[in-house]
């Protein structure tokens, strides 16, 4: 965008530049001065309305036919805006036309493009003073405005890049002033881009771009030959027939094909060992994890239940007792239990005999137990789960008022006296032995201080209490 040029009509309208879109300019189109003095204010800002509207680059009254020609539309290459306000810019045939009008002018005025526009006003004058000023007709009278529009900035009367830029990272730009323009000077240690695609790290060095550390282009495939190209880059051209590895543990005889690495055959996974899992991962190669619970066979005759635990076969030891203590018990890893006869002493199970010896694989009996005690007052036998028993003299007449014994054979009873006892009749008390015979003392007292009953005493029972009928 760029300042307009003012041209003095009686009631002061000027044209000025519209842009619509963003395609760039359309055309020039006239409004009064106050409006035109906001568009000074905000120059950025597009200008619409319906005046504006009224002239175009096709003179139809449409902005359509300016975007066109403007755009290069119709064959030219360029936009055909010859910013001169008072010509009609078309293209015609790839070829930019400026018909100069004088309808484009204010009155007593006429269009003259060696000039710039419009001529014989007082505003002939309004001439820009350097590159960036924006001069405008403002009531007649001339107005200044440094201005380079959106994309561009003002450096000693110039319209340059914002901040000089000159697009090297290895200069650091600025403006320097009036009579000094933009400035551009070295600077060192900034990252920049020597243009070579084999190096990186490129840094500037006193204002100019040096390579950095080579690029390194190992892309880790066996099956390609690694290069670099300045221009290009890392390349990387395939191979055939070099054997490769193809990071499967679980195959071999791989090699290059095409640039990658492909074939072989699977690895043979077989420890020979029931007791694990043959498998292969691709990264460790053959594994033999624990196939543990696994029924298995240890080759161990004198095992049994034999099973699988952290990958080993075993079992538990068999048991080869056969409980007869007249063989030797053992166990053959090949033949498994074996039995052999002994002469052991043992145990025939008949307590009545002594001196039992095995013989042909059995228990056999020897001479009958003696069980003779030497006490005459003991009855002496055999059981043969027991073995001997001898059973005392069985002395008791049943009479607690005499102490019972055996002597020589024969029970005695001898008369005790002053013990409790009991004579066997509920109504006496104070039973004690005399004599060998439990007697009494005197009668049990059954009086119960109660009037109304009949106090009795039954031998067996002992105390009766009858109710008195109608007793008050």
């Amino acid at each position: 965008m760029q300042w307009p040029k003012m041209d003095p009509w009686h009631d002061r309208p000027v044209r000025i530049p519209v842009v619509l879109g963003d395609r760039g300019l359309l055309s020039r189109v006239a409004v009064p001065a106050a409006l035109a003095l906001a568009y000074v204010a905000c120059a950025d800002a597009p200008i619409e309305g319906s005046a504006g509207q009224s002239a175009s680059a096709s003179g139809s009254g449409t902005a359509t036919s300016a975007t066109a020609a403007t755009n290069g539309s119709g064959g030219c290459a360029e936009p055909c805006d010859d910013d001169i306000s008072c010509t009609i810019d078309t293209c015609e045939s790839g070829t930019c036309v400026h018909t100069p009008s004088d309808d484009l002018c204010a009155p007593g005025t006429t269009c003259d493009p060696t000039v710039g526009g419009c001529k014989g006003g007082p505003c002939d004058t309004c001439v820009p003073t350097n590159p960036c000023d924006m001069v405008a007709c403002v009531d007649d009278e001339c107005v200044h405005n440094e201005s380079c529009g959106p994309d561009l900035v003002c450096c000693d009367q110039a319209c340059v890049n914002p901040g000089c830029d000159d697009g090297d990272p290895c200069t650091d730009d600025g403006c320097g002033g009036p009579g000094v323009g933009c400035v551009h000077e070295p600077v060192s240690g900034v990252p920049c881009d020597d243009g070579d695609a084999c190096t990186m790290n490129d840094t500037c060095q006193l204002g100019v771009c040096q390579a950095g550390s080579p690029v390194s282009c190992d892309d880790g495939n066996p099956c390609t030959m690694d290069g670099c190209d300045p221009v290009d880059g890392c390349v990387h051209v395939p191979l055939d027939g070099v054997p490769c590895d193809d990071g499967n543990a679980c195959t071999e005889g791989t090699s290059c094909t095409m640039g990658s690495c492909q074939g072989g055959t699977a690895v043979e996974c077989s420890d020979g060992n029931p007791c694990t899992k043959d498998t292969c991962d691709p990264q460790q190669g053959c594994i033999f994890p624990p196939d543990d619970g696994k029924a298995c066979d240890d080759g161990n005759a004198c095992t049994e239940n034999d099973a699988c635990a952290g990958g080993v076969c075993s079992g538990a030891p068999v048991d080869c007792d056969d409980d007869n203590p007249c063989t030797d018990d053992a166990c053959d890893p090949q033949a498994g239990c074996t039995y052999t006869d002994n002469q052991a002493p043992c145990d025939d199970g008949d307590a009545c005999t002594v001196g039992d010896q095995c013989s042909g694989g059995s228990c056999q009996g020897g001479s009958s137990a003696d069980c003779d005690d030497g006490d005459p007052c003991t009855v002496d036998a055999c059981d043969p789960q027991l073995g001997c028993v001898q059973t005392p003299m069985d002395c008791d007449d049943g009479n607690v008022c005499t102490a019972d014994s055996c002597e020589n054979g024969s029970c005695l009873h001898v008369p005790v006296n002053g013990i409790a006892c009991d004579d066997g009749d509920a109504c006496t008390e104070g039973d004690v032995c005399s004599g060998g015979v439990c007697t009494f003392v005197g009668p049990v007292d059954c009086d119960d201080g109660d009037p109304c009953t009949t106090d009795t005493c039954d031998p067996m029972t002992g105390c009766v209490h009858m109710p008195i009928m109608n007793c008050p």
